[in-house]
């Protein structure tokens, strides 16, 4: 009996030995296993004051511990002396504030350029006064968009440039060296570095640019051609219901003339349209329906035994109409009354104070009479009236102060020379500067102030990942918004 029990007791406390090794083990193999320490402003404080780069065990993207020495002694041989301190932090919304940066400074208590990597955003604040407003986040800017992704290229460019920048901007004396020709060669090197870094932020800038002025031509020719689609079946549906026969008994070599010129318009204006790559070439396809809706009304009058019709520009309200009979006094709103070509339908209409319907066209911003819907337009509505029609109909008009409309002496409108071609009387006419209001706005986040120096607001800046710059969170820089 009492060795039964003694067996019991010994097994129960095998068991409770071997349950403690279990744990033990599982701890040491995963519970006490060290872990980094959660990266906050005053641990890379504490590693900033005994060296100047500081690189998180966590960022993504990182340096190499060789990268980041090869970086302190960078920063080290500046021949400015100015103290530069990197931090290299992982991916956090509240590292990419400038608050944090300035919170940095005053833990580290040493006054500097403060440089901060958090994800794929890289900028600086400029805290020793070396350096002009903003300067410091452009230099970290350039340096990040012609860095090719490359963590340790953008910071030792950085570092380099903001040497060379505070040398060159004379407020501070260089460190003496005892090579003078090998300090001259050290300093060509680096303004040759920033001419670099400069020149490869400038392609950035001017590419993209190019690329978003490409898009906007793009969908501009695509609601274009839509237009002039719209009036080359408008003329053909005319065609169509014409009750004409060359081969009638009664008809004259006048009016086959006549005949046969509307249709030769009717595929000259297909062709141009074919061929069309830019608005400008938008002109001779309404040249051509202009020619041949006069045809047809020529046409019309040998039929019918009237007088010939006098040249005149079309309907000022919708080309599609044809010819002009005379001229109908109109106010378009906002505007003052002047007289405007007009056909015989709308002249009663006019008449009857009742506003004819002006020929709407698509835009950015939706549905516009085609005298308001900007710039691309010009060249479409040169085709029709040439000469100086729409420059004299549209004085003194509100067309065109919101949406970059077009119309010569329009005293709303800053009119530009968009070479719309003179027209048949060889007379240019104005298109409406328009355009893009203003730049890009800064970050969401609103402005911010450098410590050092000058102080002043910052605008656009960006991450070196791409994109636009003056994301959400605020914006950073000197250079006022904008895209990258």
């Amino acid at each position: 009996m009492d060795h039964a029990v003694t067996a019991r007791r010994g097994s129960r406390v095998f068991t409770v030995l071997l349950a403690s090794a279990v744990f033990l083990l599982s701890a040491l193999a995963f519970g006490l296993r060290p872990a980094h320490a959660e990266t906050t402003v005053d641990t890379v404080a504490a590693a900033l004051k005994d060296k100047p780069v500081y690189v998180a065990p966590d960022a993504s993207p990182s340096l190499t511990p060789a990268q980041a020495d090869a970086l302190v002694s960078q920063i080290k041989g500046m021949r400015s002396g100015v103290p530069v301190f990197v931090a290299i932090l992982p991916d956090d919304s509240a590292f990419k504030k400038p608050a944090f940066v300035q919170q940095l400074q005053i833990k580290v208590g040493k006054t500097g350029v403060y440089a901060v990597n958090s994800g794929n955003s890289f900028h600086a604040l400029d805290f020793s006064g070396a350096l002009r407003k903003g300067q410091a986040d452009n230099l970290a800017v350039a340096a990040a968009q012609a860095g090719n992704d490359d963590l340790a290229t953008i910071a030792s460019s950085f570092v380099t440039t903001v040497d060379s920048a505070i040398i060159a901007d004379g407020r501070v004396k260089p460190k003496s060296s005892s090579n003078s020709s090998g300090g001259a060669v050290g300093v060509l090197i680096a303004v040759g570095v920033l001419v670099l870094v400069g020149a490869g932020a400038f392609l950035v800038v001017s590419n993209r640019k190019k690329k978003r002025a490409q898009a906007k031509r793009d969908a501009e020719l695509a609601g274009l051609k839509k237009a002039v689609d719209e009036d080359i079946t408008a003329y053909g549906e005319v065609l169509d219901e014409l009750d004409f026969t060359p081969t009638d008994p009664r008809a004259t070599d006048a009016m086959r003339g006549d005949y046969s010129k509307a249709l030769d318009q009717y595929e000259a204006a297909k062709a141009a349209a074919g061929a069309a790559k830019k608005p400008e070439d938008m002109k001779n396809v309404t040249e051509a329906l202009e020619d041949g809706r006069f045809a047809l009304a020529t046409l019309d009058a040998r039929r019918k035994g009237t007088p010939l019709p006098e040249r005149r520009p079309p309907c000022f309200f919708d080309p599609r109409h044809g010819p002009s009979v005379g001229d109908v006094t109109w106010a378009p709103p906002g505007g003052t009354p002047r007289p405007v070509p007009a056909c015989a339908m709308d002249m009663t209409r006019v008449s009857e104070g009742v506003q004819p319907q002006v020929r709407q066209v698509d835009t950015a911003y939706g549905s516009q009479p085609y005298y308001n819907a900007g710039p691309a337009y010009g060249p479409w509505a040169g085709g029709y009236f040439g000469g100086d029609v729409l420059s004299a109909v549209l004085v003194g008009t509100l067309a065109g102060s919101v949406f970059g409309g077009f119309g010569g002496g329009n005293t709303y409108v800053e009119t530009i020379s968009y070479g719309a071609g003179g027209g048949r009387d060889g007379g240019g006419w104005g298109v409406g500067g328009g355009g893009d209001s203003g730049g890009g706005s800064g970050g969401d986040g609103g402005g911010w102030g450098d410590f050092g120096g000058d102080g002043g607001d910052w605008g656009g800046g960006g991450d070196w990942g791409g994109g636009d710059s003056g994301g959400d969170g605020g914006g950073w820089g000197d250079s006022g918004g904008g895209d990258w």
